[in-house]
């Protein structure tokens, strides 16, 4: 054999190896990307879940305790008669349920998550909706909406009953 065809040999058997590379390179990267999707859908279950553990939370508080639940209507009927530390109580109340929200509002306009979860998110925004209309809560909105993230303030604000 001659030095040519050994090195034309050596070239063929770079090629065949240079294209085994690419192939294995990029099944590699396909699983990759593969995990990251599974990785990214069970961060944002993740995230769902917890805002519903935190709807969830506040509502067992208020059928738990007869005194969270006095609480509310008592915020909800007559706002200024709350002493001060009921006022905080019920802010904190209040800021939980809006963080919850945000939490579904964000993960909806990434468009993360499948049909279920936005069945979820359909019916908490409505019942969120009528939380929004009493005064009291549209009143602590107002003062503690620089908390969230500008675009929930303005998906808040363009529900916002009229004043």
């Amino acid at each position: 054999m001659n030095w040519d065809a050994i090195g034309a040999v050596a070239e063929l058997l770079a090629a065949v190896g240079f294209i085994v590379s690419l192939i294995y390179l990029a099944k590699q990267i396909s699983m990759t990307n593969e995990n990251v999707v599974q990785n990214t859908t069970a961060l944002f279950n993740q995230g769902e879940h917890a805002s519903l553990n935190g709807v969830v939370a506040i509502n067992l508080s208020i059928v738990e305790s007869r005194s969270v639940a006095e609480l509310m209507l008592q915020a909800y009927s007559d706002h200024d008669s709350l002493d001060a530390v009921d006022r905080f109580r019920f802010g904190r109340l209040l800021f939980t349920q809006f963080e919850s929200h945000q939490t579904f509002f964000l993960q909806n306009s990434r468009n993360s998550g499948g049909k279920d979860q936005w069945a979820t998110w359909e019916y908490y925004a409505r019942a969120f909706d009528d939380l929004l209309k009493v005064p009291c809560v549209a009143k602590w909105w107002v003062a503690s909406r620089s908390n969230f993230d500008s675009g929930f303030i303005a998906y808040i604000d363009n529900k916002l009953p009229a004043q």
